[in-house]
């Protein structure tokens, strides 16, 4: 069976701070992962990197199954959902999410109505589309701000939790002005952290839940996993940031945790895979963040949760083709 990983390698960034481009360049350690992997797994692998001639590419190459590792088209998150499109008019299978729930993920605040209309608690939250809105006498500080349409903390900067109207209008104007969309205002929810890793298409298997632990970070230091602590080596926090697994949580705590993160993946349309980010206020789930189609990247933390399982990386990865082969089928069917 032949294999083709498509992959987005950023070169230039037209939007946000220069060393964003740091986030946009981490992939080709995963691509060469996967790469080895599934030559490890017998598959014939090809990498193409997403440009223009991706389509003319893949209609020659025509693989049994692309691996999907694109998440943007030059530095523009919101083409991340162009991919699948490409895809399907191609007749391929794919592995992870497809057109729809990147769509949706990518719109923060569109994730954000959806899981309320459907009451999955979530923080409340307003958008700023040109910075000369008003705001709402029910958002109460403290505040988050960050892009709408952004992922791997992209925009989301130190100091981006303010306290006052005069720092949130600033940091408004940075995010519309710098990263060229709007910008989401969210309730800051202060609570302990979890991450819920998720596979499958109807049928989900939901991995062990995962803590986010913030060591070294001082009683007054906001926690949150900012841009410099999640790519900046220089930063002081770039190491204090960790992953507690299985988390230490009531069987109550893991039932609710994995009921609200199961029915954020359905609600949002993901398959294959995604990785679900919660925060506790008064002992209950908030959804923070929908990522499909998350890193998995060698020491990341679905390989890690993986092997809890008794999987290796090759079973992990045996696991999304397959995911990507049934959906096919399945659409092919209909």
């Amino acid at each position: 069976m032949r294999v083709t990983i498509i992959y987005a390698l950023v070169e230039t960034i037209s939007k946000g701070r220069s060393d964003e481009i740091i986030a946009n360049q981490d992939v080709m350690n995963t691509v060469n992962n996967v790469g080895e992997i599934l030559k490890q797994l017998n598959f014939e692998v090809l990498k193409i990197k997403f440009d223009k001639y991706l389509y003319r590419n893949l209609r020659k190459e025509n693989p049994d199954i692309v691996f999907n590792l694109c998440d943007s088209f030059e530095d523009s998150s919101k083409t991340e959902a162009t991919i699948p499109a490409i895809l399907e008019m191609l007749n391929l299978p794919y592995t992870g999410c497809g057109m729809l729930p990147l769509s949706i993920c990518l719109n923060k605040a569109r994730t954000k109505e959806i899981l309320s209309y459907n009451k999955i608690p979530n923080a409340s939250f307003q958008l700023f589309k040109n910075g000369n809105e008003t705001l709402r006498q029910d958002m109460t500080f403290p505040l988050i701000v960050k892009p709408n349409s952004e992922d791997a903390s992209i925009g989301i900067r130190r100091g981006c939790v303010v306290n006052n109207k005069k720092d949130l209008q600033k940091r408004i104007r940075e995010i519309i002005d710098s990263y060229k969309q709007e910008a989401l205002v969210e309730e800051y929810l202060d609570g302990r952290e979890f991450d819920v890793c998720i596979i499958g298409n109807e049928n989900q298997f939901v991995l062990p839940i995962s803590e986010t632990v913030y060591k070294g970070f001082s009683d007054d230091e906001i926690k949150i996993c900012d841009y410099e602590s999640k790519w900046l080596k220089s930063d002081k926090h770039y190491d204090g940031i960790s992953s507690d697994f299985p988390a230490k949580i009531s069987k109550k705590e893991e039932a609710l945790i994995k009921a609200y993160a199961s029915k954020t993946y359905l609600l949002t349309g993901c398959e294959g895979y995604a990785r679900i980010e919660l925060r506790m206020k008064n002992n209950i789930p908030h959804i923070l963040e929908v990522n499909p189609n998350p890193d998995i990247c060698p020491d990341g933390l679905f390989f890690k949760l993986a092997k809890t399982q008794g999987w290796d990386e090759k079973d992990l990865i045996m696991k999304l083709l397959n995911f990507g082969l049934q959906r096919h089928k399945k659409n092919m069917q209909k």
